[in-house]
């Protein structure tokens, strides 16, 4: 992971983005394509591109909403796709 070959790409999936957004924002400097899925992929959903997910799990709190944003921010500076 230290000098991967390009492009490389990660997916990450679970169902808490408080959980790893310390893994996420490490990721995106490492990598050209960052896929977030399962119950993770609903608060990205929900805080930044305000969609509904209906009864889905979601963290709804103001700590996952500034994460969420953290992480795209970031990727957007590192020129990563999410």
């Amino acid at each position: 992971m230290s000098n991967p070959n390009k492009p490389v790409a990660a997916i990450i999936g679970g169902s808490k983005v408080s959980d790893k957004v310390l893994l996420l924002e490490n990721l995106i400097k490492k990598v050209d394509s960052l896929f977030i899925g399962g119950a993770m992929a609903h608060s990205f959903l929900i805080h930044v591109n305000n969609m509904q997910v209906g009864k889905s799990l979601v963290e709804k709190d103001e700590k996952t909403l500034k994460a969420c944003y953290n992480v795209i921010e970031t990727a957007k500076k590192h020129n990563v796709k999410i």
